[in-house]
Formats: C-alpha cells, sequence, structure tokens
C-alpha cells in the first residue's frame, strides 16, 4: 500500500468518525428537544396552578366572611319577623279593646 492510499484511507475514516458522532450527537439533542418543551410547559402550568390556588384561597377567605355576615343578617332578619309578630298580635289586641270602648259608647 502506498503511503498517499493510507493517509486517504485514514482521513476518510476520521471524516466518517466525526460524522457519524455529528449525527449521533443532533440526534441525541433532537430527541431531547420535546423534552425540554414539556419540562417549560409543565413549569408554565405549575406557577398557573399556583395562581389559582392562591386566588382560591382569597375567595375562599371572603366566602367565609360574607357567609358570618349572611348568617349575621338571617339571624336579625328572623329576630326582627318575631318582633313584628308580637306587634302585631298587640295591634290587633289593641284594636279589639277600642271596638268594644266603640261598641260600649255607641251603646250609651
Amino acid at each position: 500500500m502506498d503511503s498517499n492510499l493510507i493517509l486517504g484511507l485514514t482521513f476518510t475514516a476520521i471524516v466518517c468518525i466525526f460524522g457519524f458522532l455529528w449525527s449521533f450527537k443532533k440526534a441525541i439533542l433532537s430527541n431531547r428537544e420535546p423534552i425540554e418543551k414539556l419540562n417549560e410547559s409543565i413549569i408554565k402550568l405549575t406557577a398557573t396552578i399556583d395562581q389559582i390556588f392562591d386566588k382560591l384561597k382569597i375567595l375562599d377567605t371572603r366566602v367565609t366572611k360574607h357567609g358570618g355576615e349572611l348568617d349575621q343578617v338571617k339571624d336579625r332578619v328572623l329576630e326582627l319577623e318575631h318582633k313584628q309578630v308580637h306587634y302585631e298580635t298587640l295591634l290587633e289586641s289593641i284594636n279589639k279593646r277600642l271596638d268594644k270602648i266603640q261598641n260600649t259608647l255607641d251603646a250609651m
């Protein structure tokens, strides 16, 4: 074998090896790209979920506060209804007495 032939074959072999390594590296990186995109999406989704939970905590606090206020209003309405029934009964009693007094005055 001639030294030029050995040199040529060695150079071709080195180019082929580097080509193979380059394509292998590219294949590995291209396979990694979807995983990296998925990871970014997961990070964004996690941040969004955290924001939703924070807003949910605020809403829960507000609902609890307003629920207590509604309970107070309900109790107050029941109290006022009870007083209204009492006053209506008292008014009926007064009207009956006035009718008796009016009947007594008319009879005189």
